[in-house]
């Protein structure tokens, strides 16, 4: 079903080639799989895109829309400059991102449910991540960048070595949020 909706709702100008590990390796037979995760990084290597999916949970549009509050990624140089975004402009600007209620938030309960995926777990994953030239992470419907979650990644660390004494609108609550995913 996955498949069908990318093809049916994705402009494809040119011919596309697609490799579903799940269809085209048997999951099933071991020696199998072994013998074609080792073959899968010339096909990784020439990819111009890799669509990597995490599963599905309800609220990953949240988790998606906390990391384009950041701004749109440009390549890895982008989290260098994390440093230098305007937390308190940035808070300000997004206020439905701070709202903790009972120690939750319903934005960072999604990113949470995100990270853990059990995707990340898989070690053959890796080369699905670093060798296409591009890579977007679905979760249900919704669609992230890799320079996303990692500066999402970066600005939770940042947060979390923020004192309270820094001006900004962080509570123990959201000290004790943020902590939980990193």
């Amino acid at each position: 079903a996955l498949l069908l909706d990318i093809l049916t709702k994705g402009s494809w100008d040119k011919p596309a080639i697609f490799w579903a590990d799940a269809i085209c390796i048997n999951q099933q037979d071991m020696e199998e799989r072994n013998h074609q995760v080792q073959l899968l990084k010339p096909i990784y290597s020439s990819a111009p895109l890799a669509l990597a999916w995490l599963g599905h949970f309800s609220d990953a549009h949240l988790a998606v829309s906390l990391a384009e509050s950041l701004g749109p990624p440009h390549g890895l140089g982008f989290i260098s400059n994390l440093p230098n975004l305007d937390y308190s402009s940035w808070m300000h600007a997004h206020p439905h991102l701070w709202a903790v209620s009972e120690g939750r938030n319903a934005y960072w309960e999604a990113y949470k449910a995100l990270v853990q995926s059990p995707y990340w777990t898989r070690t053959w994953t890796f080369q699905e991540m670093v060798l296409p030239t591009d890579v977007l992470f679905m979760c249900g419907s919704s669609l992230i960048k890799w320079q996303s979650i990692m500066a999402v990644q970066e600005l939770l660390i940042t947060l979390v070595s923020m004192d309270r004494d820094s001006g900004l609108p962080i509570t123990e609550a959201h000290q004790t949020l943020y902590s939980a995913l990193i």
